[in-house]
């Protein structure tokens, strides 16, 4: 606590100046006119000191009250922080996997992309053999029968369809 603005020598200096007046009152040496403004001083300075010393004290526990609060707003603040960057490893996470995900799907893409089937001859597919959905064939194994594109049977002049 902070004391205002009077200190012990001042006011103990002070308190001998008022019993100096009044013992040279007493004494008859000094008018009681002159007692009186000593101890009229007196007094007005106790009660500014008492009133500097009251500001004082409210203003600590101002101060105090102002201390606690930037401590909750600065905790939280913290947590928010702390929140946003829990979020933003969260979502780099996320990145990080749909990215390995696009890797996958684009090296399965270019796997597919390099199979190529070729037919013995150019024709039309009439119907597939492979199960919808199947994703594996074994080696020599039919996936279609494909009718030979052809402008003319054995045995006849004209084209097809003409």
């Amino acid at each position: 606590m902070i004391v205002l603005p009077w200190r012990n020598d001042q006011k103990e200096e002070t308190e001998r100046g008022v019993r100096i007046s009044r013992w040279l009152k007493e004494q008859g040496l000094t008018s009681g006119v002159s007692y009186e403004k000593d101890r009229r001083s007196y007094e007005e300075a106790e009660a500014k000191l008492k009133a500097a010393n009251q500001y004082v004290e409210a203003a600590e526990k101002y101060l105090s009250s102002k201390q606690a609060e930037l401590g909750q707003k600065t905790l939280e603040a913290q947590t928010k922080v702390d929140y946003g960057r829990a979020m933003q490893q969260e979502a780099q996470g996320e990145v990080a996997l749909a990215r390995k995900e696009l890797a996958e799907i684009e090296g399965k893409q270019a796997q597919f992309d390099s199979r190529v089937v070729v037919a013995p001859r150019d024709g039309v597919i009439l119907r597939l053999l492979s199960q919808p959905g199947s994703e594996f064939l074994k080696a020599g194994q039919p996936l279609v029968i494909l009718v030979p594109e052809s402008t003319s049977l054995p045995g006849s002049t004209g084209s097809l369809g003409r």
